[in-house]
């Protein structure tokens, strides 16, 4: 890449904000032909707010997006695709039932003279694409039985083929192997050279810094920094993504973790996200996971739930083997999941209150019948104790705030007896005042010596409220930290792959 080479891109103060968040700040970034622009943040710096403002997605508040010298306010998913912007996200899109060639040129297949695709030009024009961009694939063979890596090349070879002017690809090699990486990465530098302006976004350093010709800080919506190729370190680019103010930091009471009392969970795998993971969790204990968005932790304790299928896995809950194979056998056994969409998966919108708070208690132990006015007393009982704000105990969950729907979540999982809690994001898309409440009632469910499970890619939720730390990168654990070892510095380091 030539810095004297054609401008394909110039985002100018451009900025999108969301209630209560800023994620995008008067950001200028631009992009020249046939560079790679790496763009790296931590969980929450902008970056998804960047790709789908470029995409179309989302419209800026304020600020200019200037393509090959022609300036727009916004774009929207049609202009962008006209404009040769091409996004590839990690869901991957295709029509599984047509060839590899009918899916590069999908709505654009050759025609003959009496209106039939001319198949032999299709696969004439698709292994010419293919051969170009030393992709060794069979133009004839169905997409659906391709692997992740080799759909993901058939993307790129779709984009190439309507001439796409701008790439961006969004943690592309989530889930692959370092064969795969590394085929991906060479083809990605194969479309830079054919002219093609990348934008990759990863959380894999050493990706970064095979591939790149710039890289771009974001952190809390700001751009920090932009360097150029061989200007700079990993331990400078983590450094850039983690300074923070500290009074973004909670502090929490300490609770006296009983040793004694330990839930192991040994060798769970999936056999593609999730590989061989083990590790222990003590009573009384706030233990955190975090890694980036990718890396396998959701996808962990959906084993641990029983909520997917896995390929091994073990619990043995204070000395004594247990079977769990299914959500309903999860929850008999003490376990409780607050999963990361709560609106999707955690609550029933149009119920109310009363209703989603008794849901699992119901189904764990209730009988023919229902005593409505044991049960409305023990739903008040909850909202007294989690200070969940509502009128009455039949309003609608969907018209609470983001903070006392989790609250209502958390009472449900509570009236069930829950012994085991596994929060998955529990304080993601709340206000600072809800975050501050689901905080103290953890460290109340931690001083009641319950286990608490803590997914989050919030590193200073992370710091204050974990008394360990254990880190997925790939689908495995890559170190656990101590709570003197837990700091942003470390957690980042180890979630990414730097060498500090």
């Amino acid at each position: 890449m030539s810095k004297e080479g054609k401008i394909l891109l110039e985002v100018k103060k451009c900025s999108k904000s969301f209630p209560g968040v800023k994620a995008f700040n008067k950001i200028d970034f631009n992009l020249y032909e046939g560079e790679i622009h790496c763009v790296v943040g931590e969980n929450g710096a902008g970056k998804t707010t960047f790709i789908k403002m470029l995409s179309g997605a989302l419209q800026p508040d304020e600020g200019t997006i200037e393509i090959t010298g022609k300036e727009y306010l916004h774009l929207n998913p049609a202009l962008a695709h006209q404009l040769g912007i091409q996004t590839i996200y990690q869901e991957i899109s295709f029509a599984p039932d047509l060839t590899v060639a009918e899916n590069i040129f999908i709505g654009n297949w050759p025609i003959n003279r009496f209106g039939f695709i001319n198949y032999a030009k299709l696969f004439s024009e698709a292994k010419k694409l293919l051969d170009n961009l030393k992709i060794d694939l069979d133009v004839e063979a169905l997409v659906s039985i391709l692997n992740i890596p080799q759909k993901q090349s058939v993307q790129i070879a779709r984009a190439m083929a309507i001439e796409a002017k701008i790439f961006i690809l969004d943690e592309p090699t989530a889930s692959y192997g370092k064969n795969e990486i590394d085929n991906l990465l060479g083809l990605v530098k194969q479309c830079a050279e054919n002219g093609v302006g990348v934008i990759y976004i990863s959380h894999h350093l050493e990706e970064v810094f095979d591939i790149h010709d710039r890289i771009t800080v974001l952190r809390d919506g700001n751009k920090i920094a932009t360097h150029g190729k061989n200007e700079v370190s990993d331990e400078k680019i983590i450094s850039e993504m983690v300074g923070r103010d500290v009074s973004k930091f909670y502090t929490r009471e300490r609770v006296k973790i009983d040793y004694s009392k330990e839930i192991e969970f040994m060798n769970f795998s999936n056999g593609d996200t999730v590989k061989d993971v083990s590790f222990k969790a003590y009573k009384g204990e706030i233990l955190g996971f975090g890694g980036m968005v990718g890396s396998g932790r959701t996808e962990l304790f959906r084993l641990i739930f029983g909520a997917d299928n896995r390929v091994s896995g073990d619990i043995v809950m204070e000395g004594k083997k247990v079977n769990i194979n299914n959500p309903k056998q999860a929850i008999n056994k003490g376990l409780s999941l607050l999963t990361e969409d709560r609106q999707k998966t955690g609550l029933i919108l149009e119920h109310s209150i009363e209703w989603n708070t008794i849901l699992v208690h119901l189904i764990k132990s209730g009988g023919p019948f229902i005593n409505e006015r044991k049960e409305s007393k023990n739903v008040r009982h909850y909202i007294k104790i989690l200070d969940i704000k509502t009128t009455n105990i039949k309003q609608i969950i969907r018209n609470l705030s983001g903070g006392n729907q989790q609250k209502v979540i958390l009472a449900k999982w509570l009236y069930a007896n829950a012994n085991i809690v596994i929060f998955d994001e529990p304080t993601r898309g709340i206000d600072i005042g809800s975050k501050e409440e689901i905080y103290k009632s953890m460290v109340q469910l931690a001083k009641q010596g319950k286990y608490i499970l803590m997914i989050s890619s919030d590193m200073p939720e992370l710091i204050a409220m974990c008394d360990r730390v254990i880190i997925m990168r790939r689908g495995e654990i890559t170190v656990e930290l101590n709570q003197k070892q837990i700091s942003e510095e470390n957690i980042l380091n180890h979630s990414i792959g730097g060498t500090i």
